[in-house]
C-alpha cells in the first residue's frame, strides 16, 4: 500500500519531489479479499496521474517475474502512468520483502544513491 499512499501525497502536494521509488506498486483491486478488503480506500480510485507526474520529477519501479500477491500488469500499469525513468523486474524476487529474501535491496539503494547524486 506504499506507493498508493505516496501516489495520494503527490496528487495533494504543492511542491516537487526529486523521485519516488516504488516495490511492487498496484492501483485498483488485486483479486484477493483479505487484501482487497483492507487497501480499497487507498488503491480503487481515480487518480489524477498528472497532478502526480507534475509533483514528482522521476519515479523507478521494481517489481517481481512471480509476486504472489500484486500480478505484474499491475505495475507496468503505474509504470506507464507515471512514465517511469526505470521499470526493473526482479527474477524469482517474489513479493520482494523480507520473508522472501529481501533483508536487502542494493538495486533500490544504488539507485537512491546515484539520484541522491545526480541531484546534489
Amino acid at each position: 500500500m506504499g506507493p498508493a499512499f505516496i501516489l495520494c501525497l503527490l496528487e495533494r502536494i504543492e511542491t516537487e519531489v526529486a523521485a519516488s521509488f516504488f516495490v511492487s506498486p498496484f492501483t485498483g483491486l488485486i483479486n484477493l479479499p483479505e487484501f482487497d478488503s483492507i487497501n480499497f480506500s487507498l488503491t480503487d480510485r481515480k487518480f489524477d496521474w498528472k497532478k502526480i507526474i507534475n509533483h514528482c520529477k522521476e519515479f523507478y519501479i521494481y517489481h517481481s517475474d512471480n509476486d504472489p500477491y500484486v500480478p505484474q500488469s499491475k505495475s507496468a500499469f503505474v509504470a506507464k502512468k507515471v512514465e517511469a525513468k526505470k521499470y526493473e523486474i526482479i527474477k524469482g524476487g517474489g513479493h520482494l520483502n523480507k520473508s522472501a529474501g529481501f533483508s536487502e535491496f542494493p538495486l533500490l539503494l544504488g539507485d537512491i544513491k546515484n539520484q541522491i547524486l545526480e541531484n546534489a
